[in-house]
């Protein structure tokens, strides 16, 4: 639509198939994140280059791990006014591939069971289990 607008220059036939682009487009200019980048970034070809919104990056960059994407890139973008400056030839990108990316632990630090008052048996319970590698399951008020 930008390119039929005026926007964009055209590409050359051999680079059309290169980008992937998504992401949700506010009225503002701004492009938020979307839920399932990581399935769009998964259908990408070798050597693509996808242009995701800048809150997408991490999830994107995970296609690393399917075999046949070493050469795609990995472009954060946080308005339209970048993407159109980057095909007009104004703008660089930058790939965020080209360095290791640091992922957050997604799994909160469990309770320390000193901190817990009483309960002794339920305690030694949870103690015995946890020397033994067993499971255990708590049912009950806490």
């Amino acid at each position: 639509m930008l390119q039929a607008a005026g926007y964009l220059p055209d590409l050359p036939d051999h680079r059309e198939g290169d980008y992937i682009l998504f992401g949700e487009l506010d009225i503002h200019g701004e492009i938020r994140r979307v839920p399932g980048a990581l399935s769009l970034a998964f259908n990408a070809k070798p050597n693509q280059q996808l242009i995701v919104p800048a809150r997408n990056e991490k999830e994107c960059a995970l296609i690393l791990a399917k075999p046949g994407h070493e050469g795609c890139g990995v472009f954060p973008v946080g308005s339209l006014d970048e993407v159109i400056q980057f095909f007009a030839g104004e703008r660089k990108l930058d790939n965020v591939l080209k360095n290791r990316i640091q992922f957050e632990d997604h799994i909160p630090k469990a309770v320390d069971i000193g901190r817990v008052k009483g309960q002794e048996k339920a305690k030694e319970g949870c103690v015995l289990s946890a020397a033994e590698e067993h499971n255990l399951l708590m049912v009950g008020p806490v």
